[in-house]
């Protein structure tokens, strides 16, 4: 997307992968906010904008930065959705869902993390809201990683003739 607009330039990449870095500062603020209170949100933001692995991966033109910002705008929408009971659960189940299906397309071993989600929304974020509850739970956010996984895994049955979520991993 970037260089369709902008053309072919390594320099934009990087302005908005940087951009994007500052983003999951924010994330993580946030994030620190809602568990822990503002002082250690400060403290995650700090932790974050020093940390030289986030610094070195917002330079090279590799998917961690996306990968990091998506999964941090994933973990705070759905520690959002402990606070809303009816209202806004759903939508925030469905954009966790599509940010989920975007990050796994980065690296698709954050797919791992449905289950674990699943079982937060289920034990953590509230009591067991019971079985049609948490099967609406289930597909908001499930839903949208199968809409954006699917064309993905359509392309690979084509090419391989096998089923293939989203990565070959190298041919393994």
């Amino acid at each position: 997307a970037i260089y369709a607009l902008v053309g072919h330039s390594y320099l934009a990449v990087r302005i908005v992968q940087a951009m994007l870095g500052t983003l999951t500062c924010w994330l993580m603020y946030r994030i620190g906010v809602l568990v822990f209170g503002t002082a250690v949100g400060l403290l995650a933001a700090t932790v974050a904008a020093v940390c030289p692995t986030l610094i070195f991966y917002s330079g090279v033109l590799l998917t961690e930065t996306l990968a990091t910002c998506l999964l941090s705008a994933v973990v705070l929408l759905l520690l959002r959705t402990a606070t809303h009971v009816e209202r806004g659960r759903v939508a925030l189940l469905a954009l966790s869902g599509l940010l989920l299906g975007l990050a796994g397309l980065t690296r698709s071993v954050l797919l791992s993390a449905i289950p674990f989600a699943l079982l937060w929304l289920w034990v953590v974020a509230r009591p067991w809201p019971g079985a049609k509850r948490a099967a609406l739970d289930a597909a908001a956010l499930l839903l949208p990683v199968l809409l954006v996984i699917a064309p993905i895994t359509v392309r690979n049955y084509q090419i391989h003739h096998e089923f293939v979520l989203i990565s070959t991993n190298g041919g393994v």
